[in-house]
Protein backbone atom coordinates (compact mmCIF):
# COMPACT_ATOMS: atom_id res chain seq x y z
CA UNK A 1 0.00 0.00 0.00
CA UNK A 2 1.22 3.36 -0.35
CA UNK A 3 2.28 5.71 2.53
CA UNK A 4 0.49 9.18 2.14
CA UNK A 5 3.39 11.72 3.13
CA UNK A 6 2.19 14.44 6.03
CA UNK A 7 1.73 17.61 5.11
CA UNK A 8 4.95 19.64 7.00
CA UNK A 9 2.48 23.42 6.52
CA UNK A 10 3.63 26.81 5.36
CA UNK A 11 6.20 26.81 7.97
CA UNK A 12 8.42 24.04 6.81
CA UNK A 13 9.03 26.08 3.46
CA UNK A 14 10.15 29.38 5.09
CA UNK A 15 13.91 28.46 5.74
CA UNK A 16 14.32 27.72 1.67
CA UNK A 17 12.38 31.08 1.53
CA UNK A 18 14.61 33.31 3.48
CA UNK A 19 17.64 31.57 2.02
CA UNK A 20 16.26 32.60 -1.53
CA UNK A 21 15.98 36.07 -0.67
CA UNK A 22 19.36 36.16 0.84
CA UNK A 23 20.92 35.08 -2.34
CA UNK A 24 19.20 37.54 -3.89
CA UNK A 25 19.77 40.29 -2.21
CA UNK A 26 23.78 39.37 -1.94
CA UNK A 27 23.40 38.86 -5.82
CA UNK A 28 21.95 42.59 -6.23
CA UNK A 29 25.09 44.03 -3.77
CA UNK A 30 27.39 42.11 -6.23
CA UNK A 31 25.64 43.77 -9.49
CA UNK A 32 25.66 46.89 -7.98
CA UNK A 33 29.69 46.56 -6.50
CA UNK A 34 30.54 45.71 -10.17
CA UNK A 35 28.99 48.32 -11.97
CA UNK A 36 30.44 50.93 -9.81
CA UNK A 37 34.06 49.08 -10.03
CA UNK A 38 33.27 49.10 -13.93
CA UNK A 39 32.50 52.80 -13.97
CA UNK A 40 35.29 54.07 -11.95
CA UNK A 41 37.69 52.20 -14.08
CA UNK A 42 36.35 53.17 -17.32
CA UNK A 43 37.21 55.89 -19.96
CA UNK A 44 37.32 58.54 -17.46
CA UNK A 45 37.63 62.52 -17.49
CA UNK A 46 40.65 63.93 -15.78
CA UNK A 47 37.73 64.18 -12.76
CA UNK A 48 37.71 60.79 -12.60
CA UNK A 49 33.89 60.36 -14.34
CA UNK A 50 32.58 63.53 -12.51
CA UNK A 51 31.76 66.37 -13.96
CA UNK A 52 34.70 68.82 -13.87
CA UNK A 53 34.31 71.57 -11.01
CA UNK A 54 35.96 74.94 -10.50
CA UNK A 55 35.96 76.32 -6.95
CA UNK A 56 33.47 74.56 -6.13
CA UNK A 57 30.74 74.56 -8.78
CA UNK A 58 30.31 72.02 -12.02
CA UNK A 59 31.44 72.95 -15.17
CA UNK A 60 27.58 72.99 -16.37
CA UNK A 61 27.43 75.67 -14.24
CA UNK A 62 30.20 77.92 -15.68
CA UNK A 63 28.86 77.50 -18.97
CA UNK A 64 25.91 78.67 -17.99
CA UNK A 65 27.23 81.39 -16.89
CA UNK A 66 29.81 82.33 -19.24
CA UNK A 67 26.85 82.30 -21.71
CA UNK A 68 25.00 84.94 -19.82
CA UNK A 69 27.56 87.15 -19.34
CA UNK A 70 27.58 87.71 -23.65
CA UNK A 71 26.55 91.02 -24.00
CA UNK A 72 26.40 90.77 -27.89
CA UNK A 73 29.90 91.15 -28.80
CA UNK A 74 31.90 89.02 -25.80
CA UNK A 75 32.26 89.37 -22.35
CA UNK A 76 31.17 92.33 -20.20
CA UNK A 77 34.66 92.51 -18.49
CA UNK A 78 34.59 96.70 -19.08
CA UNK A 79 31.83 97.12 -16.65
CA UNK A 80 32.16 95.22 -13.88
CA UNK A 81 29.02 96.80 -11.32
CA UNK A 82 26.84 95.93 -14.89
CA UNK A 83 28.12 92.62 -15.19
CA UNK A 84 27.73 91.37 -11.68
CA UNK A 85 24.32 92.81 -11.78
CA UNK A 86 23.53 90.25 -14.42
CA UNK A 87 24.87 87.03 -13.30
CA UNK A 88 23.02 87.83 -9.88
CA UNK A 89 19.59 88.67 -11.63
CA UNK A 90 19.82 85.19 -13.90
CA UNK A 91 20.61 83.24 -10.27
CA UNK A 92 24.28 82.92 -10.19
CA UNK A 93 26.49 83.61 -7.09
CA UNK A 94 29.42 84.06 -8.02
CA UNK A 95 31.82 86.91 -8.60
CA UNK A 96 32.71 87.90 -12.14
CA UNK A 97 36.23 88.12 -10.79
CA UNK A 98 35.84 83.91 -10.49
CA UNK A 99 34.57 83.94 -14.45
CA UNK A 100 37.52 86.33 -15.30
CA UNK A 101 39.89 83.61 -12.99
CA UNK A 102 37.85 80.96 -15.20
CA UNK A 103 39.59 82.37 -18.74
CA UNK A 104 42.75 83.65 -16.68
CA UNK A 105 43.78 82.19 -14.17
CA UNK A 106 46.62 79.50 -13.63
CA UNK A 107 44.06 77.16 -11.41
CA UNK A 108 44.60 73.68 -13.27
CA UNK A 109 40.66 72.84 -12.48
CA UNK A 110 39.80 74.84 -15.17
CA UNK A 111 41.39 73.34 -17.56
CA UNK A 112 38.47 70.64 -18.30
CA UNK A 113 36.25 73.31 -18.35
CA UNK A 114 37.97 75.34 -20.85
CA UNK A 115 38.24 72.21 -22.65
CA UNK A 116 34.35 72.04 -22.96
CA UNK A 117 33.63 75.23 -24.18
CA UNK A 118 36.16 75.29 -26.92
CA UNK A 119 33.28 72.23 -28.31
CA UNK A 120 30.40 74.59 -27.59
CA UNK A 121 27.79 74.49 -30.21
CA UNK A 122 28.01 78.45 -30.92
CA UNK A 123 30.67 79.16 -32.26
CA UNK A 124 31.07 82.48 -30.58
CA UNK A 125 31.63 80.66 -27.48
CA UNK A 126 34.18 78.45 -29.35
CA UNK A 127 35.65 81.67 -30.83
CA UNK A 128 36.20 83.68 -27.60
CA UNK A 129 37.19 80.74 -25.73
CA UNK A 130 40.22 80.38 -28.46
CA UNK A 131 41.26 84.07 -28.35
CA UNK A 132 41.39 84.31 -24.90
CA UNK A 133 43.80 81.42 -24.34
CA UNK A 134 45.64 83.48 -27.13
CA UNK A 135 46.10 86.15 -24.96
CA UNK A 136 47.59 84.52 -22.05
CA UNK A 137 51.29 85.20 -22.06
CA UNK A 138 51.86 81.49 -22.35
CA UNK A 139 48.59 79.04 -23.12
CA UNK A 140 48.91 75.78 -20.85
CA UNK A 141 50.23 73.02 -22.81
CA UNK A 142 47.27 70.28 -21.29
CA UNK A 143 44.86 73.04 -23.83
CA UNK A 144 46.82 71.32 -27.16
CA UNK A 145 44.72 68.95 -27.93
CA UNK A 146 41.49 70.48 -27.54
CA UNK A 147 43.21 73.56 -29.86
CA UNK A 148 44.12 71.12 -32.27
CA UNK A 149 40.81 70.02 -32.55
CA UNK A 150 39.66 73.82 -32.55
CA UNK A 151 42.28 74.12 -35.20
CA UNK A 152 40.07 71.79 -37.55
CA UNK A 153 36.30 74.16 -36.47
CA UNK A 154 34.34 74.66 -39.64
CA UNK A 155 34.20 78.15 -38.44
CA UNK A 156 37.20 79.86 -40.04
CA UNK A 157 37.48 82.79 -36.74
CA UNK A 158 37.42 79.90 -34.71
CA UNK A 159 40.33 78.02 -36.47
CA UNK A 160 42.15 81.34 -36.68
CA UNK A 161 42.02 81.69 -33.50
CA UNK A 162 42.87 78.50 -32.03
CA UNK A 163 45.69 78.04 -34.58
CA UNK A 164 47.10 81.59 -33.10
CA UNK A 165 46.83 80.02 -29.31
CA UNK A 166 48.59 76.80 -30.51
CA UNK A 167 51.47 79.40 -31.21
CA UNK A 168 50.90 80.93 -27.37
CA UNK A 169 51.81 77.19 -25.75
CA UNK A 170 55.53 77.68 -27.35
CA UNK A 171 58.09 75.21 -27.60
CA UNK A 172 56.14 73.20 -25.87
CA UNK A 173 53.14 72.90 -28.69
CA UNK A 174 55.59 70.97 -30.94
CA UNK A 175 52.76 68.23 -30.89
CA UNK A 176 50.68 70.68 -33.00
CA UNK A 177 52.91 71.08 -35.82
CA UNK A 178 51.47 68.38 -37.79
CA UNK A 179 47.86 70.35 -37.35
CA UNK A 180 49.71 73.88 -38.47
CA UNK A 181 50.87 72.59 -41.41
CA UNK A 182 47.57 71.48 -42.90
CA UNK A 183 46.79 74.95 -41.83
CA UNK A 184 49.21 76.86 -44.17
CA UNK A 185 47.28 75.89 -46.37
CA UNK A 186 43.52 76.66 -45.41
CA UNK A 187 41.30 78.20 -47.82
CA UNK A 188 41.05 81.09 -45.08
CA UNK A 189 44.41 83.55 -45.40
CA UNK A 190 44.14 84.28 -41.90
CA UNK A 191 43.96 81.13 -40.95
CA UNK A 192 47.56 80.91 -42.94
CA UNK A 193 48.55 83.82 -41.69
CA UNK A 194 48.32 82.37 -37.99
CA UNK A 195 49.69 79.23 -38.84
CA UNK A 196 52.89 81.04 -40.11
CA UNK A 197 52.82 82.67 -36.74
CA UNK A 198 52.43 79.58 -34.80
CA UNK A 199 55.22 77.99 -36.27
CA UNK A 200 57.80 80.75 -35.42
CA UNK A 201 56.48 80.69 -31.93
CA UNK A 202 57.29 76.51 -31.75
CA UNK A 203 60.82 77.19 -33.14
CA UNK A 204 63.36 74.70 -33.92
CA UNK A 205 60.69 71.98 -32.80
CA UNK A 206 58.73 73.26 -35.63
CA UNK A 207 61.74 72.45 -38.24
CA UNK A 208 59.02 69.88 -40.13
CA UNK A 209 57.26 73.09 -41.28
CA UNK A 210 60.66 74.87 -43.33
CA UNK A 211 60.20 73.39 -47.08
CA UNK A 212 56.65 74.79 -47.20
CA UNK A 213 57.80 78.26 -45.44
CA UNK A 214 60.50 78.66 -47.84
CA UNK A 215 58.14 78.32 -50.53
CA UNK A 216 55.63 81.02 -49.00
CA UNK A 217 59.02 83.18 -49.15
CA UNK A 218 58.14 83.07 -53.81
CA UNK A 219 54.27 83.95 -52.33
CA UNK A 220 52.77 87.13 -54.36
CA UNK A 221 52.34 88.84 -50.81
CA UNK A 222 54.27 90.51 -49.27
CA UNK A 223 52.86 90.42 -46.10
CA UNK A 224 53.37 86.46 -46.17
CA UNK A 225 56.72 86.70 -47.48
CA UNK A 226 57.67 88.89 -44.75
CA UNK A 227 56.25 86.52 -41.81
CA UNK A 228 57.59 83.29 -43.36
CA UNK A 229 60.90 84.90 -42.94
CA UNK A 230 60.43 85.83 -39.45
CA UNK A 231 59.11 82.32 -38.67
CA UNK A 232 62.57 80.46 -40.42
CA UNK A 233 64.76 82.85 -38.75
CA UNK A 234 63.17 81.68 -35.01
CA UNK A 235 62.64 78.27 -36.50
CA UNK A 236 66.73 77.50 -37.75
CA UNK A 237 68.69 74.58 -38.33
CA UNK A 238 70.19 73.37 -41.46
CA UNK A 239 67.47 72.93 -43.64
CA UNK A 240 66.62 76.97 -43.67
CA UNK A 241 69.72 77.23 -45.25
CA UNK A 242 68.25 77.02 -48.21
CA UNK A 243 66.51 79.67 -48.16
CA UNK A 244 69.25 82.09 -48.05
CA UNK A 245 69.37 83.72 -51.59
CA UNK A 246 65.63 84.41 -51.17
CA UNK A 247 65.98 85.82 -47.72
CA UNK A 248 68.93 87.93 -48.93
CA UNK A 249 67.15 89.16 -51.89
CA UNK A 250 64.85 91.08 -49.34
CA UNK A 251 67.68 92.85 -48.10
CA UNK A 252 67.99 96.40 -49.09
CA UNK A 253 64.18 96.86 -50.21
CA UNK A 254 62.65 100.29 -49.93
CA UNK A 255 60.23 98.77 -47.17
CA UNK A 256 61.90 98.48 -44.13
CA UNK A 257 60.28 96.45 -42.27
CA UNK A 258 60.67 93.55 -45.48
CA UNK A 259 63.98 94.30 -45.75
CA UNK A 260 64.48 93.95 -41.76
CA UNK A 261 62.98 90.81 -41.66
CA UNK A 262 65.36 89.28 -44.56
CA UNK A 263 68.09 90.69 -42.13
CA UNK A 264 67.34 89.24 -39.11
CA UNK A 265 66.60 85.66 -40.42
CA UNK A 266 69.57 85.40 -42.40
CA UNK A 267 71.18 86.42 -39.09
CA UNK A 268 70.13 83.63 -37.49
CA UNK A 269 70.05 80.71 -40.40
CA UNK A 270 73.27 82.36 -41.83
CA UNK A 271 75.40 85.04 -40.63
CA UNK A 272 78.39 84.38 -42.73
CA UNK A 273 76.66 85.56 -45.82
CA UNK A 274 75.43 88.28 -44.38
CA UNK A 275 78.92 89.45 -42.99
CA UNK A 276 79.66 88.64 -47.04
CA UNK A 277 77.25 90.82 -48.21
CA UNK A 278 78.46 94.01 -45.79
CA UNK A 279 81.68 93.93 -47.90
Amino acid sequence: MLRSVPDRGPQADSPLRWRAVAIGLWLCVFVVVIVLATLRSGPASQTNGREPHFRGRPASYWERAFKTSFDGHGVSYHNHDSLTELLITHGFRHSDDDLHDLIHGDEPERLPILARLLRDPDPKVRRHIAVWLGWMKKAPVEMVPPLIVAAGDSDPEVRAAAVHSLGSVGPEGKDAVPTLLVSLTDEDARVRREAIYALSQIGPNARAGVPQLIELLKSEDREVRKEAAHALGHIGGEEAKTAVPLLAAMIGDKEMNYSDAGWNALNRIDPATLERMKK
